[in-house]
């Protein structure tokens, strides 16, 4: 049986300012209300149940690089920018250590094509690691 493991915990969001400007906006009366939130934002929650969805696809990738070799194993780290739309504009490998770079290809294909809803406030950017481990392992593949 193979399998891979997910490392939800190190998730991390970062919102993009939707201006290139550098300034802070001044804030809102006390009367009003903010028209959106002060950073754009989707909850990691939503993050990772929308990657969990997509398990089998990045399964099939690491299957395909088990055929080539075996006891391959490796993180395959993806920064990846979630649009006002919630759709995937960029996916990038930001330091994997998966020693297979069509299994990283895959990876990366593969969140390209995911949706998220629409986030609060602008672009989100995400880091995602996913380890990638053999199922027999000693350890149970427990990462």
């Amino acid at each position: 049986m193979l399998s891979f493991v997910l490392v939800p915990a190190a998730v991390a969001c970062r919102g993009n300012a939707a201006s290139p400007s550098a300034q802070s906006p001044a804030p809102a009366p006390a009367s009003a209300a903010p028209s959106r939130p002060a950073y754009p934002r989707l909850e990691p929650v939503v993050i990772q149940q929308t990657v969990r969805a997509s398990f089998a696809r990045f399964r099939i990738c690491y299957e395909d690089g088990l055929r080539r070799d075996p006891n391959l194993r490796g993180q395959v780290k993806v920064k990846f920018v979630i649009d006002r739309g919630g759709l995937v504009t960029a996916a990038d490998d930001v330091g994997s250590t998966m020693p297979d770079a069509n299994v990283i290809r895959c990876v990366l294909h593969g969140f390209r094509e995911l949706g998220f809803p629409k986030p609060s406030g602008g672009v989100v950017t995400v880091v995602y690691p996913i380890n990638f481990v053999p199922d027999d392992e000693p350890d149970g593949g427990a990462r």
